[in-house]
């Protein structure tokens, strides 16, 4: 039986068919065999019989079973459909449409209207992507054999859950930036370098806001200074040699870059340090022998990235400092002209160097 709730997107979808070249008059009506989707195509009227309403890609097999067995006359409707599941559909020669125009419709066996069109790619981080999206969209850019890889395997290694994979591939796929089957799949039409820029939005809007977990002082029981930044960074490099799970990050991190050491800011406020995965203030405390204080040195931000994610270069990346594009993209947002032309070198070098 068919809900209200399909009926309004098979509606929907027949609305957005309308605004085709060549299609006209479509409706989506009520019969005793069930929903009709009725179209004026070429200049003539045809009917299909509604075989399914689906919302998910992953329906894409069961449109297919569903429509084959309920006739050759048959449509399915669907949410949104991706290029790879509307060719899938059409080899199968299954009709479809969908809420964004695209359609596949035969009105006579010697006549199949093919449309697919891609969507706009995101003009911000809103692509749809979360937190751990963002985090998967890094690891894909810093390791692109992980596009083909098992879902298992890119969501262990960029620290996800296999949904965080899967829902990135997906829009990937959709925004036409990666192409290919099985570890086949990589970046076309320079949908790297488009992948880049939405990195750099997801974190400046999505990852960076909440990963401050604030400012911290030297712990007095370890006998320096607090506001000794000579004393403090010696401390943390002590710490961090027997902790993977830190590392430098923003200015301090240029420190530790040859490739930028000229744009290293020698008088900067505070020593940037970034905490990888999940973690809270106590845990900082604790590992890094600091305290929550108003008159601080470090400042400590959390990324929600795996701290093993590690650049594939022809040089070596100095340890205890993120990926490449992390500091690239922290420098993006820092607001300072001098950080902007340092993370433009950065990633020159990055390139150079893969």
């Amino acid at each position: 039986m068919t809900t209200k709730r399909q009926i309004q997107l098979a509606q929907t979808a027949a609305a957005a068919a309308e605004r085709l070249p060549d299609v006209g008059a479509v409706s989506i009506d009520e019969s005793s065999r069930g929903l009709l989707l009725r179209a004026t195509v070429f200049g003539k009227s045809f009917n299909w019989l509604v075989a399914g309403v689906f919302r998910s890609e992953r329906d894409t097999e069961r449109a297919i079973t569903t429509a084959c067995a309920t006739g050759s006359k048959t449509v399915v409707v669907f949410h949104r459909v991706s290029l790879p599941q509307a060719l899938q559909l059409a080899e199968a020669k299954v009709d479809f449409i969908d809420t964004s125009g695209n359609l596949r419709l035969t009105p006579t066996p010697s006549i199949a209207m093919f449309a697919w069109t891609p969507p706009a790619a995101p003009s911000s981080p809103a692509g749809g992507l979360r937190e751990a999206g963002y985090a998967t969209l890094l690891a894909f850019l810093a390791r692109p054999e992980l596009l083909g890889a098992p879902v298992r395997t890119a969501a262990s290694a960029a620290g996800v859950s296999t949904m965080a994979v899967r829902t990135t591939l997906a829009r990937l796929t959709e925004y036409s930036w990666i192409a290919g089957e099985g570890r086949s799949v990589g970046w076309v039409g320079g949908g790297e370098r488009k992948a880049r820029r939405l990195w750099l939005e997801g974190y400046r809007t999505v990852v960076r806001p909440g990963s401050d977990l604030g400012t911290f002082a030297l712990d007095s029981k370890h006998g320096a200074t607090r506001m000794n930044h000579k004393a403090v960074r010696s401390h943390l490099a002590q710490r961090m040699d027997s902790l993977s799970n830190y590392g430098w990050g923003g200015y301090e991190a240029l420190s530790h870059v040859p490739s930028v050491g000229d744009y290293l800011v020698h008088d900067a406020p505070m020593i940037d340090v970034v905490a990888y995965g999940k973690t809270n203030t106590e845990k900082v405390s604790t590992d890094l022998g600091l305290r929550v204080s108003e008159r601080f040195s470090v400042r400590v931000r959390r990324l929600p990235i795996a701290a093993s994610l590690r650049p594939k270069l022809s040089t070596d990346w100095p340890a205890h400092t993120p990926h490449p594009l992390v500091v690239w993209a922290e420098l993006m947002c820092m607001g300072d002209p001098r950080a902007e032309e340092a993370a433009g070198v950065l990633l020159q070098s990055l390139d150079a160097n893969r």
